[in-house]
């Protein structure tokens, strides 16, 4: 797979200017989810006058590098012009996607050059083999997911257990649901409350699942931007939260990434504004 982080022994354009004094490429990566597949509509851009002759000669031209390790899938996808789309069957992919957008030579350039090459290389022309990347983006990812790997909309991402042992609540995370354990004496208040008095169930929410829910986005949180050992996202759970946030997201990273920094706010997105609910039920009690 690609690598934004590589070295080159020549000058290679990226996001940032580093080989290049100024000039930048990257790319826009939009995914849309179908339903049996993913949609994606890149726009390429550079802002390199040279880099851009060589496009519009087709010495050289923009692809995406796909690549999905649990299915072996792998696949350098080209496109003659800056705006690209691909469909990728769900068939084809599953669990984490990567996707490396870049500009590779077409044919061999004898004398490559370029008037923005840094301190380094001003001057130099360099030898560009057919295959061989003159430009490279940032690096970026999304989860392929089956309806199998999505706890179905009515049943619960949490479970309760009646915990003997146990003197306070607290939650296992190694199962298909979140494993919420309670006291013997909480357990039977909570069920009684959830059989008999079913108007009470936010409340009940607000003390129990919330912070679990809370819990469990801060989790995918440090697997996604901190570098997380990533040792729950196989389950169902994690995937059905990842994908509930995302659908909220609409899909944006930026937002994306701001709902997981934010875990409280966004388990009450997901939540239908439980504490709202909590607070109100509260409000209807002292009137009574």
């Amino acid at each position: 797979m690609l690598n934004s982080m590589m070295n080159y022994p020549y000058p290679v354009l990226r996001n940032k200017p580093a080989d290049y004094k100024t000039c930048t490429f990257s790319a826009e990566i939009k995914k849309t989810d179908k339903t049996n597949g993913y949609s994606l509509d890149i726009v390429y851009k550079t802002d390199n006058n040279q880099i851009k002759e060589l496009l519009d000669k087709r010495k050289i031209t923009y692809a995406l590098q796909i690549q999905c390790i649990s299915t072996w899938y792998r696949k350098l996808e080209i496109s003659e012009t800056s705006k690209q789309t691909l469909f990728l069957s769900s068939d084809m992919i599953h669990e984490r996607v990567d996707m490396c957008p870049c500009i590779i030579a077409l044919e061999d350039i004898a004398d490559f050059k370029n008037d923005d090459f840094s301190e380094d290389f001003n001057g130099i022309s360099f030898k560009l083999n057919k295959g061989e990347v003159a430009a490279i983006g940032e690096r970026q990812k999304f989860d392929a997911v089956y309806e199998s790997d999505i706890i179905k909309k009515g049943d619960p991402i949490v479970h309760f257990i009646n915990d003997t042992n146990s003197s306070v609540m607290y939650c296992e995370w190694e199962y298909n649901t979140i494993q919420i354990h309670l006291p013997q004496s909480q357990y039977k208040q909570y069920t009684k409350i959830g059989w008999y008095e079913s108007w009470k169930v936010p409340m009940l929410n607000a003390v129990y699942v919330v912070p679990a829910i809370v819990q469990g986005i801060s989790m995918i949180y440090q697997d996604e931007f901190n570098n997380g050992d990533r040792n729950l996202e196989s389950y169902l759970w994690y995937k059905t939260l990842k994908v509930l946030i995302q659908k909220t997201a609409k899909d944006d990273d930026r937002e994306y990434k701001k709902m997981l920094n934010d875990p409280i706010r966004t388990a009450q997105l997901l939540l239908n504004d439980n504490s709202s609910q909590a607070l109100e039920l509260i409000a209807k009690s002292a009137r009574l």
